[in-house]
């Protein structure tokens, strides 16, 4: 893997979280009544929720950016579960955005979709760290 590659890959793994989050953050400053503390980060994507627009972006930025992130740190750990990871929740994140709160078939499927994604992303330090410490595959 070239050294463009890797930075770049580096990139997208600063891009896609700080994607997520900078929509989280300003959408939570921007609603009314809404604490971080208190409200779950889907609030802000909620159907006619005046921040959809802006968390809807968070979610696809780090969609977008995520899956070249997950090649560049599955190669470089030589841990291909690492990727799967990190694709897995990728495409939690696109079905969280495409499953919002408040919708008319209920708020389950966005419920599991975000289980899958944060449970994905949770599992990838502790699949990356077998990759860094050659543990067992």
């Amino acid at each position: 893997m070239s050294t463009l590659t890797r930075r770049l890959g580096a990139l997208a793994g600063i891009g896609a979280p700080a994607s997520f989050i900078t929509g989280w953050v300003v959408g939570g400053l921007r609603a009314k009544d809404y604490d971080p503390l208190r409200d779950a980060i889907s609030q802000l994507a909620r159907v006619d929720a005046p921040t959809r627009p802006l968390m809807t972006a968070g979610f696809l930025g780090f969609s977008v950016l995520a899956p070249f992130w997950a090649r560049t740190v599955s190669d470089s750990l030589g841990e291909p579960r690492v990727r799967t990871a990190i694709n897995t929740a990728t495409v939690g994140t696109l079905a969280v955005a495409a499953l919002p709160l408040g919708a008319s078939f209920g708020d389950g499927p966005h419920a599991a979709a975000a289980g899958v994604s944060y449970l994905a992303m949770a599992a990838t330090p502790a699949l990356g760290a077998q990759g860094l410490t050659g543990g067992a595959r």
